[in-house]
């Protein structure tokens, strides 16, 4: 007599294996039984978005696979593409056994663009378009030349990407348990949609003006959950103030995350609008800002829930301190803004001028505790009082600076340094250009500190194998990366690979610019990769230095620590 398990067990079965991502054996589970097929067929259909057949899904390594094995590889691999999104659209018209749009929580449209944009897709897109998907089947009409009538030809058959998406979304099955949906729709798709989303939690919309003719409304009305906005651009006369009509328009205080991904002429009225989220709003990302934006940010001073906070301006032209006193005035603004933050724990500032400025009263502050902070687009020289403000954030975990290092002096140099030996709990430290003269013994400082690092990414000038000793000391690091001019031998790589033990299992370690007098050949190369795949399943890069890299910078070596005369430049090279 055969044994039977409760429902209840089949259903923790396959959610098991759908957090495993295993979709072979939940697809063997739909084929295998009544009992069994409805779970596996929910839990594939959950996950579809990220199914190795997708945009999403499929891997580098599946990628170079296919292509390994040329066009019909390719084929079979879009095929089973078109096939899953055919089976969602085919339910979604009560057409299949199985409803699976009611099973899928995150729908990603951009990858049925992808899909219908692919090339391959056209040697079989009328199969795909089929019976009752063929109402979907709409192109766009080119007119040949004037004084004849429009006619498709078959060679330049485009289809409209953007009124498909839309017919499909009028289909006749609702999507109870959608919580995220993303790409392009149209201006009032949203409107006529959100009545059927009820569990609607975040949109991703590649135009903003998807968000106009009272699509506030009817999120307002039938989406309580709505908690996350981000859209990739949306530009106008009109898209600020639209934008703003529309966090109105949402029930207050609900919404957690915003973002703004690419260009657009949003601003004060759109900031204005956040206040209406002031207590709900956690992650705050702003990209791209016009100078216009810039001087509008202090309308942000009630949003101060926020936990996350990106800002990066457009052009990097901006300084509010040298345009007179209004200037002077945003820029305290903006300041007293951040330290009102108090739950603030990640910042990051990309092409800001005075964001060094901004963030030092930032660091600076007791109440705010950051784990992480990102730098970019900022000059090293006459922001020393910013490095050092960095050790006032002992709580720090991660650091990302990039900058230009020119014209700076030692003391730039051993304050950045000292500032970060200090940060003893960081995990990630990333520095760009920055470091681009950091010396052997400005390396071997900041590994003999921070010993609990777990990814280094560094430039400098000179670099020996003076500092594997140190290095060897950080013993969860899982990624090493020298974007310096090096002088490493096989001897010292291998010594160092020797010391490695099981916590710094997967590491990587990636040296690009190598000096050309320190070259590894390829049999070197070899034996280093096979080393560290042995000892810890690693893998190893290398590149040497292009000649345009460092043009005015010569290899020279010197003992650990040497200080160099005070009445001499301290980096050689003809740029000095």
């Amino acid at each position: 007599m055969g044994v039977f398990l409760p429902d209840d067990i089949l259903h923790l079965i396959c959610l098991e294996l759908s957090h495993l991502r295993d979709y072979n054996t939940l697809f063997q589970c739909a084929i295998a039984g009544k009992a069994l097929a409805a779970p596996a067929l929910a839990n594939l259909y959950r996950m579809h978005n990220s199914a190795p057949v997708t945009t999403r899904g499929i891997d580098e390594i599946e990628l170079s696979r296919s292509e390994r094995y040329g066009n019909a590889a390719q084929e079979v691999i879009v095929q089973k593409w078109a096939l899953l999104w055919r089976s969602i659209l085919r339910s979604s018209l009560d057409k299949t056994l199985f409803t699976y749009c009611r099973y899928i929580r995150a729908l990603d449209l951009r990858d049925l663009k992808y899909l219908l944009d692919e090339p391959r897709f056209r040697t079989f897109d009328k199969q795909f378009f089929a019976d009752e998907l063929a109402p979907f089947n709409i192109e766009i009409e080119t007119p040949r030349k004037s004084g004849r009538p429009s006619r498709k030809v078959n060679a330049s058959r485009r289809l409209n990407v953007l009124s498909i998406i839309d017919a499909i979304g009028e289909g006749k099955s609702p999507t109870p348990i959608l919580e995220e949906l993303s790409g392009e729709i149209s201006g009032n798709a949203l409107s006529r949609w959100a009545s059927r989303l009820p569990r609607l939690r975040s949109l991703e919309l590649y135009q903003g003006s998807a968000l106009r003719n009272g699509a506030e409304n009817m999120i307002h009305i039938h989406c309580p959950f709505f908690r996350k906005l981000s859209i990739y651009s949306w530009l106008g006369e009109d898209a600020d103030q639209q934008m703003g009509d529309f966090l109105i328009g949402l029930r207050p205080d609900t919404l957690e995350y915003f973002e703004v991904i690419s260009f657009s002429d949003l601003g004060v009225a759109t900031f204005l609008a956040l206040n209406h989220h002031k207590a709900s709003l956690r992650e705050l990302r702003l990209s791209n800002l016009k100078t216009e934006a810039i001087h509008a940010l202090p309308a942000l001073k009630s949003c101060t829930a926020i936990v996350a906070l990106h800002l990066e301006e457009l052009h990097g032209t901006t300084d509010l301190t040298d345009l007179g006193t209004s200037q002077n005035n945003i820029l305290s603004e903006i300041v007293e803004w951040l330290r009102s933050c108090k739950q603030l724990e990640t910042i990051t500032v990309k092409k800001m001028r005075n964001g060094p400025a901004i963030l030092t009263s930032v660091l600076l502050e007791n109440s705010i505790h950051l784990r992480k902070i990102e730098v970019e687009g900022y000059t090293m020289r006459d922001n020393q009082d910013f490095h050092r403000a960095l050790a006032s954030q002992p709580d720090l975990q991660s650091v990302k600076l990039k900058g230009e290092s020119e014209n700076i002096v030692r003391d730039d140099l051993d304050i950045l340094v000292g500032s970060l030996s200090n940060l003893t709990k960081l995990r990630d430290l990333q520095l760009r250009e920055v470091s681009d003269y950091f010396r052997d013994e400005h390396i071997c400082t900041l590994a003999s500190n921070l010993t609990r690092l777990e990814e280094l990414y560094i430039s400098g000038f000179g670099i020996t194998d003076i500092v594997w000793r140190d290095i060897s000391r950080l013993s969860n690091l899982r990624t090493l990366s020298f974007n310096a001019m090096t002088g490493f031998t096989l001897t010292g790589i291998l010594g160092y690979i020797s010391s490695l033990g099981a916590s710094n299992k997967g590491l990587v370690i990636s040296i690009d610019n190598a000096d050309p007098g320190s070259n590894l050949d390829e049999d070197e190369q070899r034996v280093v990769r096979e080393a560290i795949a042995s000892k810890v399943e690693g893998r190893f890069n290398f590149t040497l230095m292009r000649g345009d890299d460092h043009p005015n910078l010569h290899f020279q070596t010197r003992p650990l620590m040497q200080q160099p005369d005070p009445d001499q430049p301290d980096f050689e090279g003809d740029s000095d």
